[in-house]
């Protein structure tokens, strides 16, 4: 054996050696003839690897593959995480490309490219416009429903028109609500003022009545006690009979005497007399005033009298505003404008309180201002307890510029009686007093103080000649022993 090797080897030197193989090379060459060998026996199998989810293999190539339904598209492995469907006769990723490939009511999602089922109704409120300009339209999205409201003040028939009030008549005309107020119909005694203070007014079934005041008056004839000793006057709507003391017949001037506020003389057997200034003596009503609860005060020839009120309504506080302020107190809010006490316009002589510039007639200041005003505290009295006076109210019209209102403070609660928008409707008193009277029976017994005021909004130049917010003879009424 060792022989023949090295036989072997002996001749393999003296002859040609062979080549010796380089691995890198040799490595590709068998790579190549691996690859050739697959190709030849795809040939034989079909495709390589495989095909996968829609396609199938033809020859050797995988193509889309073919169906009738989406179930005809279920991959050969049977996954179903991700879908297939079938779309004209060929599976697809996709499930359509425009509505008709959905089967109907469907419709496409161009986004998605799937078939979806359309929301019944409306999905937003252009899709409910009935062409109705008296209708809010709008879209309820969950329901798909479309609602379709009447708008504010527009109307298809009576019905469609609130009254808000069962002394107004509502009624649909031409597509817009009217409303009108019935005749003589009320809904609470403010309703049937009459501004008679001998009339209790109160309303009932939506109807005003007016009963008289008991010892109330209007003029002297009403107080005529049918005694000719006596002088019958009507003072603060009360009769006042008192012994006048003063002779008619005479025969000569001392007749004609009994009273030291008025000199007598006899002319043709009548007395005729003139007042005098003698200590005591008055020329008016104020001059005579104690401000006493019940009581009337008044000047009965000359003479200052004071008579009780027995029975039915009376005075229990009046502020005149003739000398002063009458304890009231203004918050001087403005230096220029505010509240105090004129004599530039009053009802019955003596003074008034008034919003405006003293002793001018304007409460433009060149600029938006307000004030307000106090009275001193006083008990409400019983009921029929009311506070009643005279007010002139000269601004501009409307909202916009100039509000005013006189209000009840009690119990730490202040409480609207009186304003320019609910009682003059936003109006003015036409440069004139006009009376008022509002009720303060709920507050009978309780401590209180009148609270007046005014507010000019915003600056207008148009309103440098008008008064303002005046008042007068405030008087707070109520029941008499």
């Amino acid at each position: 054996m060792r022989f023949l090797l090295l036989l072997v080897l002996s001749t393999a030197t003296a002859c040609e050696l062979p080549p010796i193989p380089d691995p890198a090379t040799d490595a590709v060459a068998d790579v190549d003839a691996a690859a050739a060998e697959v190709l030849d026996a795809a040939e034989v199998i079909g495709c390589i690897p495989g095909c996968f989810g829609i396609q199938v293999c033809s020859g050797t190539q995988c193509v889309t593959k073919t169906c009738a339904a989406d179930a005809d598209c279920i991959p050969a492995d049977g996954a179903t995480d991700t879908p297939y469907f079938c779309l004209h006769g060929a599976c697809s990723g996709y499930q359509c490309a425009k509505d008709a490939d959905c089967a109907a009511p469907q419709k496409c999602n161009t986004l998605t490219y799937g078939c979806y089922t359309p929301a019944t109704g409306c999905t937003y409120d252009a899709m409910c416009d009935d062409k109705d300009g008296c209708t809010n339209d709008t879209c309820d999205v969950p329901s798909g429903q479309c609602q379709h409201k009447l708008a504010a003040g527009c109307c298809k028939v009576d019905g469609d028109c609130v009254g808000g009030s069962a002394c107004v008549t509502a009624s649909c005309k031409a597509g817009q609500c009217n409303w009108q107020s019935k005749a003589n119909c009320c809904q609470g005694a403010s309703d049937c003022s009459d501004g008679n203070p001998c009339t209790a007014d109160s309303c009932a079934g939506g109807q005003c009545s007016y009963g008289a005041v008991p010892g109330c008056c209007l003029n002297a004839g009403q107080c005529d006690d049918g005694d000719d000793a006596s002088l019958d006057l009507c003072a603060a709507n009360q009769c006042i009979h008192q012994w006048s003391g003063l002779p008619a017949t005479c025969s000569a001037d001392g007749d004609c005497s009994g009273n030291s506020c008025l000199g007598g003389k006899c002319v043709g057997g009548k007395c005729g007399y003139t007042a005098t200034s003698g200590t005591g003596c008055c020329t008016s009503d104020d001059a005579c005033q104690l401000n006493k609860a019940c009581q009337v005060d008044a000047c009965v020839a000359h003479v200052c009298a004071h008579a009780p009120v027995s029975s039915g309504p009376g005075t229990h506080v009046w502020w005149r505003f003739d000398a002063s302020m009458d304890g009231w107190v203004a918050d001087m809010a403005h230096p220029t404008a505010y509240w105090h006490r004129t004599g530039l316009i009053d009802v019955n002589g003596g003074g008034a309180l008034r919003y405006g510039i003293p002793d001018q007639v304007s409460f433009e200041t060149g600029n938006a201002n307000k004030g307000a005003a106090l009275s001193p505290a006083f008990t409400v009295p019983p009921a029929p307890s009311a506070l009643k006076g005279w007010l002139y109210l000269d601004v501009e019209p409307g909202t916009a510029v100039h509000l005013a209102g006189i209000d009840l403070v009690a119990g730490g609660v202040t409480t609207s009686l009186w304003s320019k928008i609910k009682d003059l409707n936003g109006g003015t008193t036409g440069q004139a007093w006009v009376p008022f009277q509002v009720d303060l029976s709920p507050w009978a017994g309780q401590s209180a103080q009148v609270h007046v005021w005014f507010d000019q909004v915003k600056y207008d130049t148009s309103n440098k000649a008008k008064m303002g917010f005046v008042l007068d003879e405030l008087q707070v009424t109520g029941a008499c022993p």
